[in-house]
């Protein structure tokens, strides 16, 4: 999901930050939104921003700062926490990989609590626009839907086995020593990239087998 608009007039020549994740806000990782589901700020969603169109098309640097002093071009981004879906599939598919392993085909919907926060998100992003003095008319939004990255939560993690696969400690119920440790255990797609998570839940098996 995303919003972008156009501040008129930039004197001092400021340009937005080239998806320099490090600037990312947690300030929507709060209790208030576990229910909707949390999100993150992640930059522009955008391939390239207008300074960097300009670079790559040798564009004379006189025009540049021309353009960059006429106007600031604003752009957010957001992640956000997927919550399953009863539509979500991950199955076999018919081919094969080059490995001689079965193919798999990834079906993702979209939980109507994701659909009605993600809407919610994005005029968020529309009203910072306009507080940073973009005007109406250059602003445009988008929501994208899920593609699949990070396949989670296909042996989710639950208290007992009616609503999971594996119990709170990655054991497989009704097993006595198969445990799964990876994002399959999450309850959800997490808003962020899921290794730091799947390391942690590693560390915590290990101790939990050591005794």
């Amino acid at each position: 999901m995303f919003a972008a608009g156009v501040r008129q007039g930039n004197p001092e020549g400021l340009a937005a930050e080239l998806g320099f994740t490090s600037l990312i806000s947690r300030h929507f990782d709060s209790v208030d939104y576990q229910h909707k589901g949390k999100m993150w700020f992640s930059g522009s969603v955008s391939a390239t921003s207008p300074l960097e169109e300009q670079i790559l098309s040798n564009t004379p640097r006189a025009a540049i700062d021309d353009r960059m002093r006429s106007e600031l071009r604003i752009s957010l981004g957001g992640e956000m926490e997927q919550f399953d879906s009863p539509e979500n599939r991950v199955r076999l598919g018919r081919g094969t990989t080059r490995h001689g392993l079965p193919t798999t085909e990834i079906e993702v919907a979209v939980h109507d609590v994701n659909l009605d926060a993600r809407r919610e998100h994005v005029e968020t992003f529309v009203r910072i626009l306009e507080a940073l003095g973009c005007s109406a008319d250059s602003i445009e939004r988008g929501e994208l839907d899920p593609d699949g990255a990070h396949a989670s939560c296909t042996c989710r993690m639950s208290a007992d086995d009616v609503d999971g696969v594996v119990s709170p400690d990655l054991l497989v119920y009704g097993t006595d020593n198969l445990y799964v440790c990876s994002n399959a255990v999450f309850a959800s797609v997490g808003a962020a990239n899921p290794t730091l998570t799947v390391s942690a839940l590693a560390v915590r098996l290990a101790e939990h087998l050591r005794g």
